[in-house]
């Protein structure tokens, strides 16, 4: 794993500590994350989860008119 130093702290972001819950594993507990070959990167976040980036979407929003 690879990250980076700030303010002399090391840093790792974006680990993935598990699978995303989609499909078969929605409203499960999380499974594993597979390991991964060679190093990773661990210098910036990964893509969130579809939860976190719908927060400001409200029921009241339409979807189309």
């Amino acid at each position: 794993m690879r990250g980076f130093v700030q303010d002399e702290l090391n840093v790792y972001l974006g680990i993935p500590y598990g699978k995303p819950p989609s499909g078969s594993l929605r409203f499960k507990a999380p499974e594993p994350q597979p390991a991964w070959d060679g190093v990773f990167n661990a210098y910036e976040f990964r893509v969130p989860s579809v939860r976190k980036c719908m927060t400001r979407v409200e029921m009241t929003t339409p979807m189309k008119r």
